[in-house]
């Protein structure tokens, strides 16, 4: 099975944790097996001050989001109040350069953790990248919560949303794979371009 290989959707995904590491909030919304967080892990590892936390259902909430943001940055077992923790937050980002926490899994994120997050960026310039499913645009941009996302939103600095892969991207799968018959190539191309299905499935 191949490692981390380039994509058209890879590159862009790159170009947008470029962005947020200036110290902008930045969302990718994509259907899985787009490559979100191959990318995300990729990133972390070439470059100093970028971490990344993976949200659950069970990390919904301010407290259990900071708790995992906090062992992302060297500290595990975290306890305290969610004034305390985000406080230790910001005091460990603040020295930093060019810092980005990257939140894979977005979409679990409830409206007060969100705003938790944004506090961080709004207090010390901290780069903040949402990572999530095509919900995570839905809840920012639209529906009866909008006024909720409103400050986010509106610092939201890049984005993109996809729900399928490119035709690039299945050309850059064959080639990872070794996969050089026409035949084939055009076989890939048809199955990942199909509604519902995502280079992960193929």
């Amino acid at each position: 099975v191949p490692g981390y290989f380039e994509t058209p959707t890879s590159r862009q995904l790159t170009q947008l944790l470029t962005w947020a590491q200036r110290g902008r909030i930045v969302v990718a919304a994509m259907n899985a097996g787009l490559s979100k967080t191959s990318t995300a892990n990729h990133y972390t590892a070439c470059f100093p001050n970028v971490f990344k936390v993976t949200m659950a259902p069970s990390t919904a909430g301010v407290n259990n989001m900071q708790i995992e943001v906090l062992e992302a940055l060297g500290e595990p077992n975290a306890q305290g109040t969610p004034q305390k923790l985000s406080k230790r937050i910001r005091d460990r980002i603040k020295d930093l350069r060019n810092p980005l926490i990257i939140i894979d899994e977005a979409q679990h994120l409830s409206e007060k953790a969100i705003e938790e997050i944004r506090s961080w960026h709004d207090a010390t310039g901290c780069g903040i990248a949402l990572f999530g499913n095509i919900g995570v645009m839905q809840r920012l941009e639209g529906g009866s919560r909008k006024s909720a996302y409103a400050q986010i939103f509106s610092r939201v600095a890049m984005k993109v949303v996809r729900t399928q892969p490119l035709l690039g991207d299945a050309d850059a799968l064959a080639e990872a794979w070794d996969v050089h018959d026409d035949a084939m190539i055009e076989q890939i191309r048809k199955v990942a371009l199909m509604p519902g299905l995502s280079l992960i499935h193929i």
